[in-house]
This record gives structure tokens, C-alpha cells and sequence, in this order.
């Protein structure tokens, strides 16, 4: 059975979030010893490990993430996660359907999945988790400015 999950963040403990210009950010943790079940997400995702690991089964494969792997997984993706030996904090980032409309104006693609350790994607993200965190008048337009350049 595959569930569709109108928010990413299913299975953890949502640690803070908040809703921000069609944009849903997310800090939560999801404990060991937590599966979550083949599933897909109605918005396109952005996540980032923070701390911990997991396996995810995506697209016939297993793919593993640890801290700074970053992915971007379109909307009705299914995979499932495991994250058997550690509690793995993350940071994901709902992407709502105008955004990624706005995107296929310019010609960029937003079908595949991505999934990559470290680098500019990785920094991009930390540094939204950054104005995520720091939530003063200014991180709003930072998150949307932020979110264009990912």
C-alpha cells in the first residue's frame, strides 16, 4: 500500500517549521529503528541530513544519505526510508506547485530526483537552514531568494 502525504515530514518528530511564501520548511528528527513505508509526497521536496543516516528505496535502488547529503524528490515519487541504526536529524522543504510552475518558465527541469553529497547544494541548503533558524523580519525574503538560487 503507498500513502501520499500532503506534508514531507511523516514518521519523525517535527522539531520546529514553518510556512513560509508557498514554501513548508520542516527541522525534525526521526528516530532509530524508524521506518516509513513506500510513500510519495503531493509537493516536490527538498531535504537535507543534518546528523545520522538512513537507506532510502527509490526507483529500484537503495540510496544512502548521512550528514550534508542533500535530495530533491518531484511530487508522487515513491520510496520508503530506513533509518535503522541512528536518530537522523533533517531539514526538508516542501516546494508548493506555483514555484515549481514558475521554474518551467525558464525551461528548467524539475522531473528527476537528485540526490548528492556535500557541495553548493549542500551549502545552499544549510545556509536556509540558516534564516530557517534565525526567523527575524528579514529571513522570509532570504528563504525566497535562497530557494530560487537552489
Amino acid at each position: 500500500m503507498e500513502l501520499s502525504l500532503q506534508k514531507s515530514f511523516s514518521g519523525g518528530r517535527v522539531l520546529s517549521e514553518r510556512d513560509i511564501s508557498g514554501f513548508y520548511l520542516i527541522d525534525g528528527i526521526y528516530g532509530a529503528k524508524t521506518k516509513v513505508p513506500n510513500h510519495s509526497h503531493e509537493q516536490a521536496v527538498f531535504c537535507i541530513a543534518l546528523k545520522g543516516a538512513c537507506r532510502e528505496s527509490f526507483a529500484g535502488r537503495v540510496r544512502d544519505y548521512e550528514a550534508l547529503t542533500v535530495q530533491f524528490l518531484p511530487s508522487y515519487q515513491c520510496h520508503s526510508l530506513d533509518f535503522s541504526f541512528s536518530d537522523t536529524r533533517a531539514f526538508s522543504i516542501d516546494v508548493s506547485p506555483c514555484w515549481l510552475e514558475r521554474a518551467r518558465e525558464y525551461s528548467l527541469k524539475l522531473e528527476n530526483s537528485i540526490h548528492s553529497h556535500g557541495g553548493s547544494l549542500a551549502a545552499l541548503m544549510l545556509k536556509l537552514y540558516g534564516e530557517f533558524r534565525r526567523a527575524d523580519d528579514a529571513s522570509p525574503i532570504a528563504i525566497e531568494g535562497l530557494m530560487l538560487e537552489l
